[in-house]
């Protein structure tokens, strides 16, 4: 999927629009177009490979923001005649990544700045897992629409510093003007990060899943749909990576970490195969080669389930290489500490572990369950992002 975010100008004289300055990240392909206003109908640009020309509308229809698939992205050289055009669309974001039920998580984030007196200090929302920058923008935009809440402040955290990078340059105003405040470590240390500094917190969310920018570079080893090295950290500065992880590995720890953690019922056989080839010929180098040995190892019928064979065992390496599972306790114990009375806390998982220490965690006498049931995807943003399909939201209210 591919995010754009778009801001507006007023009507331009004349009958023409034109587009100032506009970056599109197509997979691995990033083209920069910087255009000109000329007389006429349209304006000319050039994009490599593009031609949809019944994006532009789409796009001039959308009030902020609109998720497109990379094939409606294949645009060639191309005049684009508006007629009459009274928005303009000024830039695209450089990240594929698309936030999940952004909706229910403002709406539950935002209430409670609304109950706040005019003159109460400014408070935060602190988004744990800043990520492509989706859930931050969202934040941004609602407190900057409304002129009562535009006093209130963000602090954004993620442990990887590609992530942190790639924000930095996109929210540069914001960062400038102290709306927003990026620190780089993993959420665990959610108490450290905020140190001693005076931030009423009333609002926290943590997506705990990881971003299509993550799982789509290759080099980082976190998905086994392309060739990379068998890495999977999500900060690769630090800690070991997969390879060397399995390397040092017993069978038995192994076959805990994939039934456990990946709940994968082949756990034995997996760890085994993988154990038997790092003794003859060393462990997989690439995430493929994982991937196809697991594909050998299943019986044969699992091999072409509805999820790949390999989807359990990558899982549950990811959660142990990058000690989530810890990092989730830590989290939920410093919310408890830092979020302020009336502020509420929202968490999106992925799997039943990590649903589960949330769904314990808010039952404790600190919170007020505000989802019975975890909130899920409509059938709209499942069909814009499939990867939305696993997702449960919870959310609480810190009380007392």
């Amino acid at each position: 999927m591919i995010r754009m975010e778009m801001g507006f100008d007023n009507e331009l004289n004349g009958n023409m629009g034109f587009c100032n300055e506009m970056t599109v990240i197509t997979e691995q392909r990033h083209a920069r177009i910087n255009d000109h206003p000329g007389a006429g109908a349209g304006c000319s640009w050039i994009i490599e490979h593009v031609r949809k020309t019944a994006l532009i509308p789409k796009l001039l229809e959308a009030d902020h923001m609109y998720d497109l698939t990379p094939n409606q992205l294949h645009l060639p050289p191309l005049a684009l005649p508006w007629q009459n055009p009274t928005k303009t669309i000024i830039y695209m974001i450089s990240t594929v990544h698309v936030p999940i039920m952004v909706e229910p998580i403002l709406d539950a984030l935002i209430a409670p700045f609304r109950q706040l007196p005019e003159s109460a200090p400014p408070h935060y929302i602190v988004d744990c897992t800043l990520g492509g920058g989706g859930h931050t923008a969202a934040f941004l935009e609602a407190f900057a629409s409304d002129p009562k809440l535009q006093k209130h402040r963000l602090l954004a955290i993620d442990q990887d510093p590609a992530a942190i990078a790639r924000t930095k340059e996109r929210f540069a105003q914001e960062l400038a003007s102290g709306r927003l405040a990026i620190i780089q470590g993993p959420f665990g240390d959610l108490a450290e990060l905020l140190g001693t500094e005076e931030r009423p917190v009333l609002g926290i969310l943590a997506d705990l899943g990881f971003s299509s920018d993550q799982l789509d570079d290759a080099e980082r080893g976190l998905s086994f749909q392309s060739e990379g090295p068998l890495d999977m950290r999500l900060n690769p500065t630090q800690g070991v990576s997969c390879r060397d992880f399995l390397t040092r590995i017993t069978e038995q720890q192994l076959v805990k970490i994939l039934s456990e953690y990946g709940e994968e019922r082949f756990s034995n056989r997996i760890a085994k195969a993988i154990i038997d080839v790092r003794r003859k010929t060393g462990v997989p180098k690439t995430t493929r080669d994982l991937a196809e040995l697991i594909v050998r190892t299943v019986p044969p019928p699992a091999r072409h389930g509805r999820i790949h064979a390999a989807t359990r065992t990558f899982q549950a390496l990811r959660i142990a290489v990058n000690g989530e599972l810890e990092q989730l306790d830590s989290l939920l114990e410093h919310v408890i500490v830092k979020l302020q009375p009336g502020g509420r806390v929202a968490v999106l998982s992925f799997h039943s572990l990590e649903d589960r220490k949330v769904k314990l965690a808010f039952r404790g006498q600190a919170f007020k369950v505000l989802t019975k049931k975890p909130l899920e995807a409509d059938d709209a943003e499942l069909r814009r992002n499939p990867r939305a399909r696993s997702a449960k939201l919870r959310i609480a209210e810190r009380v007392g």
